[in-house]
């Protein structure tokens, strides 16, 4: 399971829809069709009920809700708790990509389920040089 799955799933049944879930998430319709479907490969179920339209959670995506929604906000408390790290850093922050890298549409893998972690240049380094002092913390794996 991958986090941006979960955000999707997540999106999805606030939404009701799949191209409006997509839009949300600024990703491709594809994207969440195809994030929603390995997720009930993964689980042997269907996690929603696409006909008749609105789409909506089945029993199983009713189950997970919570807990998908319990993932969710401890995804966004690390975030938080990063934050306030790098904020106390002397040496810039450490910057943590969890999501999948993509070049040419393709995806990469960097060994480590997905997640690349490499420290930032120094705040010295980067001043001036907003592009590069962004930070970008992704999802858990």
């Amino acid at each position: 399971m991958e986090i941006m799955h979960v955000q999707y799933f997540l999106a999805l049944c606030e939404e009701g829809n799949f191209t409006r879930a997509a839009q949300r998430c600024h990703v491709s319709q594809p994207s969440i069709t195809n994030a929603i479907r390995a997720l009930e490969r993964e689980y042997g179920a269907p996690l929603f009920v696409r006909k008749p339209a609105p789409v909506r959670p089945s029993e199983l995506g009713l189950l997970l809700k919570p807990l998908f929604e319990q993932i969710g906000a401890c995804t966004r408390q690390i975030k938080t708790e990063l934050a306030q790290f790098n904020d106390r850093s002397g040496n810039g922050p450490a910057i943590i990509n969890l999501h999948p890298a993509r070049r040419s549409g393709r995806r990469r893998n960097s060994g480590v389920n997905g997640a690349a972690m490499r420290k930032a240049p120094s705040r010295k380094t980067v001043e001036g040089q907003a592009s590069h002092a962004t930070r970008d913390y992704g999802t858990v794996p």
